[in-house]
């Protein structure tokens, strides 16, 4: 969601003015910040309600206590108030003011709980979360939001690197990463991120690729493959996107 609150800034911002957590403002300006949020996430891409309505959701209908969307916005909430853990979601916004708003926003109970997110996110497909992103990329493109941003007024410059995500001494799962040094194998995930960067210091998601050990391929996974793949996707989702690429 960093894209629409990108976009929601005026050309001329370079980054938020309060970098303090949502959580520990006082009631005007929480109020303030989420009023900001909303009317950014409606006027680019719709009721925040129905925006995840197009997630499959895997769970007994009979025994669902919070929809996608609710869901979804809980953890973008813990992400906006600099949480850093699921486990905070208890702590700071289960109860109190931040639980009346989530309340009046979706007529829920309350706000999710983190484990609850943790459970249900395990069963959903990232493709589907992948075309949401990519589809709200693309409105910020076809409504020339970002065309003042392009290089040489005709591309866009898009940024791709690798982050670890998780580091172990044990093996997580089949598909973790290895790496020996001086005798220690280490586990690790990665993912390899592309963005639409922009001067002014905007970073709008495009697209991530998982880089992991499937199994099928007796060479590990690596960064370069993960390039290829994620080059295949953006040109199948941004057919008509003019990227500026290194030595062009």
């Amino acid at each position: 969601m960093s894209q629409a609150s990108a976009a929601g800034r005026s050309s001329d911002t370079t980054g938020p003015q309060n970098s303090q957590p949502l959580s520990i403002m006082d009631l005007d300006e929480q109020c303030r910040i989420l009023g900001l949020f909303f009317c950014t996430i409606f006027h680019f891409f719709g009721d925040i309600r129905k925006l995840f309505s197009s997630i499959t959701d895997p769970r007994n209908p009979k025994k669902v206590t919070y929809s996608t969307g609710e869901l979804s916005f809980a953890a973008i909430l813990m992400f906006m108030c600099g949480l850093g853990a699921r486990r905070q979601i208890g702590f700071l916004l289960r109860g109190g003011m931040c639980a009346d708003k989530f309340r009046k926003i979706f007529q829920a109970p309350n706000c999710p709980h983190g484990d609850t997110l943790n459970d249900v996110f395990a069963l959903m497909d990232p493709a589907e979360f992948q075309s949401l992103v990519c589809w709200m990329a693309y409105c910020l493109i076809r409504k020339k939001i970002l065309y003042p941003h392009r290089l040489l007024d005709r591309y866009f410059v898009i940024a791709i690197d690798g982050t670890r995500t998780v580091t172990s001494n044990k093996r997580h799962c089949p598909r973790c990463l290895t790496q020996t040094k001086n005798g220690k194998t280490t586990y690790h995930h990665m993912i390899l991120e592309a963005k639409l960067v922009t001067p002014n210091g905007f970073a709008i998601p495009l697209f991530t690729e998982f880089v992991e050990n499937s199994g099928a391929d007796p060479k590990q996974d690596c960064e370069l493959k993960a390039f290829y793949r994620m080059t295949t996707n953006l040109k199948a989702y941004f057919q008509r996107l003019p990227i500026m690429r290194p030595g062009l």
